[in-house]
C-alpha cells in the first residue's frame, strides 16, 4: 500500500514537470535561449584583468504578443522597428537594444507596451583597448570566442578563469615602441614579440593594432606576427650555430670577403665590406654575405635542413591552442638554397618562428614558445660550448659590430639585425624592406628575448643613415624597449 501511494505521488510529479517542460518551450514569453552562459575572465601573469563580463540589461519585442492598435505605440516610440515587427509577426523575440543605459532602462519600464520586454544580459569588456588585443581576441554579441584566447579557450573559459602569460606592462612598452617606429617611418607595418627563457609569451604586439570593440579590425590586420617572411642576416647566427654544433668550423676559421661571391648566375656582395679576409666570428660581427655563403660550403643541404629542424624552421608553430604560425619553405633544397638561407633568404618564417629559434640557440633546448605559463620538457638539441659561443657572439656584435644601436647603459646585452629585400613577383625590390633586430638581455645570463620588425620603412623619413637596414631603422626603438622592459620587469 505505502509503495502504492509513493508510485502515485511520483507518477504525479513526474507528470507535472513533463506538462511544464511542454508549457516552457512553447510559451511566447519564454527567453530562455536567449539566456548567456557564464564566461569567465582573462587575466595576465599578474591577474591584472584583460577580458570580463559585465552583467547588463537589454530590450526585446515579442511581435506575437503585439495586436494592431498596439502597432501605433511602436510607430510613435520605436518606428525604426515597425517593418520589423511586421515581417517576424509570428515570432516571440528581436532585439530591440542591447546593453541599455539606466536612463534608457527607466524610459522603456515605464511605457507599459505589450510585447515590449526588458532581460538579463552580457556584454564581453576589454578594459586595455587594443593592447594584446591580437592574443586577447574578442566575441561575437552572444559571448561566443571568434579569435585570440577567446576563441582558443572558449570551453574553458565556460567553467573557469583563464590566465595568459603575457604582462600587460611589457606590452605597453612593445606596443608603444612599435606604434613610434611605424609611423615615424611611414611603414607599412610592424611586429614584436617579447619572451622570457621559459618560453612564456610576455607582450605579442602587431601594428596597426586591431581592436575587440570593432571586430572588423582583425580581418583589415591580420596579426604580423604569424605571417613568413624572409628575415635576412639575422640567420647569419644560426648559420654559426650550425657550423660550431657539427664542428665544421670554429669562430677562427677563415674566408675570403674581398670583392664578390659568384654562385651559378647570382652574385653575392656585402652592403658594408670589409673587402679582407674574415674569420667566421667577423663574419657576424660584419654581418658578411660574402664569408657567410662561404662558410656554409663547408657543410651541406642536408646538415642545414636537420639543423633548421631542430630549431623549429620546418614545423608549422601553434603558439596558442587552435593558432598557427606557418613557414613557406622551398621545393627543393638546393646548393643555391642552402648558401642564400645561410643569411636569411629563400626560406619564410614568421617571428614567432624567429623568436622560438633565438630561444633554441640561447638555452642549447628545443623549448617551445607558448600563450600560457607552463614548464614543459625538454631535450639538448646544442652543446654548452656552442650555446657559450653564441652568446659571447651575440654580446659582441653589440660591443664590437653593427648591432652596437642595441647597447644600453648598465645592462649586457646581446643582439642581430636583419634586413631583406622584398621579393614581389619574383624579383627583389631595392628600398623595399623587411627589418628585423633581435635583444637578448642580460646576455651572459640570459632573461628575455626581445624581437622587433618593420616592413617597408621609407628611405626619406630614416634619422640615420642613408639605408632602411635594420640598425638605421629600429636601432633606437630596440635599445628603448630593451630599457624600459628591463626596469620596469626588475
Amino acid at each position: 500500500m505505502r509503495f502504492s501511494i509513493l508510485l502515485i505521488s511520483f507518477f504525479v510529479l513526474y507528470s507535472t514537470l513533463i506538462v511544464r517542460m511542454i508549457y516552457i518551450q512553447n510559451n511566447p514569453y519564454n527567453i530562455t535561449k536567449h539566456v548567456l552562459s557564464t564566461r569567465y575572465n582573462i587575466y595576465d601573469r599578474n591577474k591584472i584583468t584583460l577580458a570580463y563580463t559585465l552583467y547588463t540589461k537589454s530590450a526585446y519585442i515579442n511581435p506575437s504578443q503585439i495586436s494592431e492598435p498596439a502597432l501605433s505605440l511602436y510607430a510613435y516610440h520605436f518606428p525604426d522597428m515597425i517593418s520589423q515587427i511586421i515581417e517576424n509577426k509570428n515570432k516571440t523575440f528581436i532585439w530591440l537594444k542591447r546593453h541599455l543605459t539606466n536612463e534608457e532602462i527607466t524610459n522603456i519600464s515605464s511605457l507599459y507596451i505589450p510585447g515590449l520586454h526588458i532581460c538579463k544580459d552580457q556584454k564581453r569588456i576589454y578594459p586595455h583597448n587594443h593592447l594584446g588585443a591580437h592574443v586577447i581576441g574578442f566575441c561575437d554579441k552572444n559571448n561566443i570566442g571568434k579569435q585570440g584566447a577567446e576563441y582558443a579557450f572558449q570551453q574553458t573559459l565556460q567553467k573557469s578563469n583563464v590566465h595568459l602569460s603575457l604582462d600587460i606592462r611589457a606590452q605597453y612598452i612593445l606596443d608603444n615602441q612599435i606604434q613610434k617606429a611605424v609611423d615615424s617611418l611611414e611603414a607599412e607595418g610592424g611586429a614584436g614579440i617579447l619572451i622570457n627563457l621559459q618560453g612564456e609569451i610576455l607582450a605579442m604586439s602587431s601594428y596597426p593594432f586591431v581592436t575587440a570593440e570593432d571586430s572588423q579590425t582583425f580581418i583589415k590586420h591580420m596579426n604580423r606576427c604569424v605571417i613568413p617572411f624572409e628575415v635576412g642576416s639575422i640567420l647569419k647566427i644560426h648559420n654559426i650555430a650550425m657550423l660550431l654544433n657539427s664542428k665544421t668550423a670554429t669562430l677562427n676559421t677563415e674566408f675570403d670577403a674581398r670583392g664578390t661571391f659568384k654562385v651559378g648566375r647570382f652574385e653575392i656582395q656585402d652592403l658594408f665590406g670589409q673587402n679582407r679576409i674574415l674569420t667566421l666570428r667577423e663574419s657576424a660581427l660584419y654581418s658578411s654575405n660574402i664569408a657567410t655563403a662561404k662558410s656554409v660550403l663547408l657543410a651541406n643541404s642536408q646538415l642545414q635542413r636537420n639543423f633548421f629542424e631542430k630549431i623549429g624552421f620546418m614545423q608549422s608553430l601553434e603558439w596558442m591552442p587552435k593558432h598557427i604560425a606557418k613557414p613557406l619553405l622551398p621545393k627543393q633544397w638546393s646548393e643555391s638554397l642552402m648558401i642564400t638561407a645561410s643569411y636569411g633568404y629563400g626560406i619564410g618564417i614568421s617571428a614567432l618562428h624567429l623568436i622560438q629559434s633565438m630561444l633554441r640557440l640561447i638555452t642549447g633546448t628545443n623549448i617551445n614558445i607558448n600563450i600560457q605559463k607552463f614548464n614543459s620538457a625538454t631535450k639538448s638539441i646544442l652543446s654548452d660550448s656552442t650555446v657559450s659561443q653564441i652568446r659571447t657572439l651575440l654580446q659582441e656584435i653589440v660591443e664590437k659590430g653593427h648591432g652596437s644601436r642595441a647597447k644600453v647603459s648598465k645592462l649586457s646585452v646581446g643582439a642581430k639585425t636583419g634586413t631583406a629585400n622584398i621579393c614581389v613577383n619574383g624579383k627583389y625590390i631595392e628600398n623595399q624592406n623587411h627589418v628585423s633586430f633581435v635583444s637578448v638581455f642580460p646576455i651572459q645570463n640570459p632573461k628575455y628575448i626581445l624581437l622587433l620588425q618593420m616592413t617597408k620603412p621609407k628611405v626619406h623619413k630614416l634619422r640615420y643613415g642613408k639605408y632602411a637596414t635594420a640598425s638605421n631603422v629600429l636601432g633606437e626603438h630596440i635599445k628603448k624597449c630593451t630599457h624600459d622592459i628591463w626596469c620596469v620587469l626588475h
